[in-house]
């Protein structure tokens, strides 16, 4: 950990920003602002460990970490990210009781801290402000308990070619979808003649929301940059383009940074993608598939990049899972989008379907003369393990899957399932 000198003035704005000061003003308010230093920590370093008495709180001027707590079992798990703007250790400091987490650096990060002590003795010289203080951090808990859990925003997404298509188009189609957020596009080209384009793209993202790097094909400093800064990491691919590694995979520099946070696939397709055959070659966290010639599409990418994609969970129950087809098109009709389905029993089967065609009204007529081929009925088994054999239905789920895998969906899918042998 190393220190930097700070501006007041962007201290103030994180501060603002952050939202955990809201009720304090006046004097208070200018002091509190006046407390805070600048540490910079780098990639895999400790911030803060699970146990250890607390001494400081912090925000994350630009950067990401990453918090884990050690389960009763003694295994780690990851209980959230912390980015831009977020705070990172003021429960334990409001308290004054020992750190609930561990705290680790994705990425090299910059944060103001502002010591344990500096709080007590502002709280004591403005016992005022403890109580709205105190109502904000409340609130927050209360909203961190009943709303889902919705990582931290990625500050800065790194697209990895792995295509011969030039992205800079899909890259401004993306930028274009994330237009509630102030986002740019920048490639190599952009960071040429500066003399240190590692503070140069650091102040970007200080003023901006959302960062679209364009990486080089191949393992370049600026490639090197752009990893070293990500917040997220996608492999643009496409569906004619072979599935081997990439340079930028095999190079010993790049690939470690590719290990040290999770990567996703981008599959770039007109009509039938091939995520198969990539994710057989590499670990990969998710992946989406894309038809760059889609809106749709493009705005279906943009929310789940920046987590808040809508997905349509859809149980079982037999015949009854014909209703699944009239949520769909409720939905369809209201204007909500549906970027994944998960599936259990017949809604697996109805999710599937949906899935692939993407059209609740088309997905229905083929379900129904599907069942009407009364196939299924050649299928019953004397009760021996179950009623039905399930050949007849194995045949018919792969027609009405046209072939393709789960991963090779227009839409991302996913069914619940178990192995009972």
């Amino acid at each position: 950990m190393e220190r930097f000198d700070v501006d007041p003035d962007d201290v103030a704005r994180a501060v603002d920003e952050c939202g955990l000061f809201a009720s304090v003003d006046g004097n208070a308010l200018a002091e509190l602002r006046d407390s805070f230093d600048g540490v910079r920590i780098f990639t895999g370093e400790t911030l803060m460990t699970q146990g250890e008495q607390a001494e400081e709180m912090y925000i994350v001027r630009h950067g990401r970490l990453r918090a884990t707590v050690v389960t009763s079992n003694g295994t780690e798990a990851v209980v959230g990210e912390i980015g831009k703007s977020e705070v990172v250790g003021e429960m334990a400091v409001i308290t004054d009781q020992t750190r609930s987490a561990t705290v680790r650096a994705m990425r090299d990060t910059e944060l103001y801290r502002l010591p344990a002590l500096a709080f007590s003795q502002l709280v004591q010289r403005h016992p005022g402000m403890l109580r709205p203080f105190a109502t904000v951090v409340v609130k927050r808990l209360r909203d961190a308990m009943t709303a889902p859990l919705r990582p931290a925003l990625p500050a800065t997404i790194v697209l990895v070619p792995a295509t011969d298509d030039d992205l800079v188009d899909f890259a401004h189609a993306l930028a274009t979808e994330l237009a509630d957020f102030d986002t740019v596009v920048l490639r190599a080209q952009d960071a040429e003649g500066r003399d240190n384009p590692a503070a140069w793209l650091l102040e970007i993202e200080n003023r901006m929301q959302i960062s679209l790097l364009i990486a080089d094909r191949e393992p370049t400093e600026w490639t090197r940059l752009c990893l070293r800064h990500a917040d997220r990491i996608n492999i643009v691919a496409d569906d004619v383009a072979p599935s081997a590694p990439t340079p930028v995979e095999l190079d010993p520099a790049c690939r470690q940074r590719l290990e040290e946070i999770p990567v996703h696939l981008m599959m770039l397709h007109r009509g039938r993608p091939n995520s198969t055959a990539w994710l057989r070659q590499r670990t990969i966290e998710s992946h989406v598939n894309v038809d760059p010639s889609d809106h749709s599409d493009v705005s279906r990418l943009a929310r789940v990049i920046t987590g808040r994609a809508n997905v349509l969970v859809l149980g079982g129950g037999g015949a009854r899972g014909f209703a699944h087809f009239g949520v769909a098109r409720a939905l369809d009709e209201a204007g909500v989008p549906v970027d994944g389905i998960i599936g259990t029993s017949a809604g697996a089967v109805v999710g599937g379907i949906l899935a692939r065609l993407r059209d609740p009204v088309e997905a229905q007529q083929q379900m129904i003369a599907w069942f009407d081929a009364t196939r299924w009925r050649r299928d019953f088994n004397p009760p021996s393990v179950s009623l039905m054999s399930g050949r007849q239905m194995s045949t018919g789920l792969q027609e009405l899957g046209a072939g393709l895998r789960i991963e090779d969906l227009p839409v991302s899918f996913a069914a619940v399932s178990c192995d009972l042998v």
